[in-house]
């Protein structure tokens, strides 16, 4: 059995084209509409963030992280101790960031005695509003010797104004 070719609209006339044309343009501005209402999600912000480990909460925090790729988390430990740290965040993907900051540790007494860096990768939620991903948190000595490893969980609800 032999099939009849596909039939195909002709665009030659002046009224066909004048349609089609009139279709690309009305295309184009639906799409620069919905571009300019609807923000990328961005990581930029200020976040209320929670580690957990093993299914146990083991720190909480506010989280602030700022265009140009620096981070400043304030969490619970007493200030004494070491409790503000700065890091520096990337993005991999719309969604995914990754970031890493050191932190100086101190003992009660205020004394220095190592650096814990922690490294994350989060991924944002289509609103923008979420975050969570792995954590690893190492802790080395004075003389860059790797004491301590530990992973978790992080998540992280944004903080706004309303």
């Amino acid at each position: 059995m032999q099939r009849s070719p596909a039939v195909v609209p002709s665009l030659s006339s002046p009224v066909a084209e004048a349609e089609l044309e009139a279709k690309v343009a009305l295309d184009r501005a639906e799409a620069a509409n919905t571009a300019s209402t609807t923000p990328p999600v961005t990581i930029v912000g200020l976040w209320n963030a929670t580690f957990s480990s093993g299914g146990q909460v083991v720190d909480q925090g506010f989280d602030s992280w700022q265009l140009g790729g620096t981070e400043i988390l304030n969490d619970t430990p007493p200030p004494a101790t070491g409790n503000v740290c700065l890091g520096t965040w990337v993005q991999l993907s719309p969604h995914v960031f990754k970031l890493k900051h050191p932190s100086w540790l101190f003992d009660n007494s205020g004394n220095l005695t190592g650096l814990a860096i922690i490294t994350e990768q989060v991924s944002i939620d289509v609103l923008g509003n979420n975050y969570q991903g792995p954590y690893s948190y190492d802790i080395y000595d004075l003389n860059g010797n790797k004491q301590q490893h530990f992973t978790g969980t992080i998540s992280a609800k944004r903080i706004t104004v309303n």
